[in-house]
């Protein structure tokens, strides 16, 4: 029974993250990649070295939060200009 209970768990949160991905306030690993316009090991080394906020609800997919994306762009053009 705990495992049926599990699976329909899964399955609505499966649901849930689509959802929201679909109205834009969470994208999954392809679509964050695109919105940052960085490469697919870029965008894993910024997850690897922490400096991109993920969720990884069924310890699979990485999903990532719109604001958090748009914050380190952000935090990305500040670094930019102290630097100059």
């Amino acid at each position: 029974m705990n495992k049926n209970i599990n699976i329909e768990l899964n399955e609505k949160l499966d649901r849930l993250l689509k959802a929201q991905e679909e109205n834009e306030n969470m994208y999954s690993f392809e679509k964050a990649r695109e919105y940052l316009c960085v490469s697919k090991s870029t965008l894993y080394h910024l997850v690897s070295d922490g400096r991109i906020k993920f969720y990884k609800p069924n310890g699979k997919m990485l999903y990532f939060s719109k604001v958090q994306l748009n914050n380190f762009i952000k935090s990305r053009k500040t670094l930019k200009k102290n630097l100059a």
